[in-house]
């Protein structure tokens, strides 16, 4: 809260490079034998990489503490609540192809990003999957 009793908005970082990115995702047996060399892909080059923080990444992210969260096998559920989360930050969140639509059909890939250039770079990398 801010003096006065006012809540602080939750904002994005303005993280640019995946170089100097901080880049979480819940578990890294998430990915199956044809994800997990996109997701080392963009491990290798991101300045630090965590697991383990499932839902929570999404609020590092929606408030700057992180950069980029990458998860596969995911549900339409396990995303709804966090997409208006993080594009109210400032933050991007899609598929692996750039589409924002978790419907039934989705795949279960995500990347949320902190901008639209890590957005872009990400998904560079990502897309082939």
């Amino acid at each position: 809260n801010q003096p006065g009793g006012k809540p602080l908005a939750c904002k994005v970082s303005n993280q640019q490079k995946i170089e100097q990115s901080i880049l979480y995702s819940a578990d890294p047996a998430m990915f199956n034998n044809a994800q997990k060399p996109y997701f080392d892909q963009i491990a290798a080059l991101a300045k630090l990489v965590r697991f383990g923080g499932d839902c929570y990444s999404y609020g590092l992210l929606a408030s700057g503490h992180i950069d980029l969260v990458v998860e596969a096998d995911l549900k339409n559920y396990d995303v709804m609540a966090l997409v208006p989360v993080v594009e109210s930050a400032g933050g991007l969140i899609s598929d692996w192809n750039g589409n924002s639509s978790f419907d039934d059909e989705w795949d279960g890939c995500l990347v949320a990003t902190a901008s639209p250039e890590l957005h872009k770079q990400a998904l560079g990398l990502l897309k082939t999957a």
